[in-house]
């Protein structure tokens, strides 16, 4: 049974008069309730170390422990596309995810403001009500996320 990635927005704030920092935080979804049935602990394990791999493969950079914000370009050829409940990102190799996306004003003027985002995907605990950037942190402690700078344009509705 497939697991579909989880992907949530969040903000890092800056101090006035900088835009704050637009944040996508992706669950790659490989603790997901519907694999457990079917995964040992050391599949999941397996599952897990490959799902990281493929990021790494793509473009995507592993963050220290304590550093937050990914230093280098995810690559070239990374991009994402924001519209209103919408988000597109590609890396150049394929379309890494396209769905819907839950945003808000000020989220959306970051995106505008800085033209990037910060991109972070693995083994993220997103859920109902989660705090992505505490989620994000906690992952980066565990060295089970990736992330890398992409640049990002945000469509408004026509």
């Amino acid at each position: 049974m497939p697991s579909e990635p989880t992907v949530q927005p969040g903000l890092l704030p800056v101090p006035a008069p900088d835009a704050d920092v637009p944040v996508i935080a992706m669950d790659l979804g490989a603790g997901a309730p519907a694999l457990a049935a079917f995964l040992t602990d050391q599949s999941r394990a397996g599952l897990r170390t490959a799902a990281l791999d493929q990021l790494r493969a793509i473009g995507l950079h592993p963050i220290p422990p304590g550093a937050y914000v990914p230093g280098p370009a995810a690559g070239q050829g990374w991009s994402a596309h924001l519209s209103p409940g919408r988000l597109e990102i590609r890396s150049p190799a394929r379309l890494v995810y396209d769905g819907d996306l839950a945003s808000w004003p000020a989220y959306t003027r970051a995106v505008q403001a800085n033209g990037w985002i910060l991109f972070y995907a693995g083994h993220i605990e997103l859920g109902f009500g989660a705090d992505v950037i505490q989620a994000m942190r906690q992952a980066v402690d565990r060295g089970e996320v990736l992330g890398g700078v992409v640049p990002a344009r945000w469509t408004p509705r026509t």
